[in-house]
């Protein structure tokens, strides 16, 4: 097995010096950081990670926009190839020149390698996102199930309160009458 590679070196040594009165103002990395500030509460984790869900929301139609670009421009390489073929075609067939012929062949040939390295680019792209795509559900559902387990709680909690509140009230009832 090959040792991972650590994207973020020393992450856990980031200051926690930061103010958490504006969440949506604080950079990616300090987000990630709210959930350890020495001052957060529930409340603070919460907007931390709305705002953080926000963010990458964002930034994957963005690098989906890129992708749909690269399809356009791969589409516009096609017919341009496609284009010199035609006239390359007709060249060769009115008997032009050798340079001229040589010329068409090498600007085909440029724009034949730029057409694959454009395919290459929105395959990787379109993987990145799938991948992208696929983690982001599975974070979804590990929210959504940490959603129910703190709705949970919050119901024992108030039966709880609830039970105290009651055998209170029934002591001071008991106090009274006696």
């Amino acid at each position: 097995m090959e040792p991972s590679v650590e994207l973020y070196p020393h992450f856990e040594g980031s200051s926690l010096r930061f103010s958490l009165n504006n969440i949506p103002s604080l950079p990616s990395y300090q987000l990630a950081l709210v959930q350890y500030h020495p001052s957060s509460t529930f409340y603070h984790q919460t907007v931390a990670r709305n705002e953080w869900k926000r963010r990458r929301t964002e930034c994957l139609a963005k690098m989906e926009e890129g992708a749909v670009e690269k399809e356009e421009e791969l589409r516009r390489l096609t017919r341009y190839k496609e284009k010199l073929d035609k006239d390359s075609r007709r060249m060769i067939d009115s008997s032009v020149g050798t340079e001229d012929r040589i010329y068409s062949q090498q600007d085909f040939a440029g724009e034949q390698s730029r057409t694959s390295e454009a395919r290459e680019e929105v395959r990787s792209l379109k993987a990145e996102l799938e991948l992208e795509r696929s983690k982001r559900v599975s974070v979804e559902a590990k929210w959504r199930s940490d959603a129910a387990r703190h709705r949970t709680e919050m119901v024992s909690l108030r039966n709880r309160v609830s039970v105290v509140s009651c055998n209170v009230s029934l002591n001071v009832v008991l106090f009274c009458y006696i």
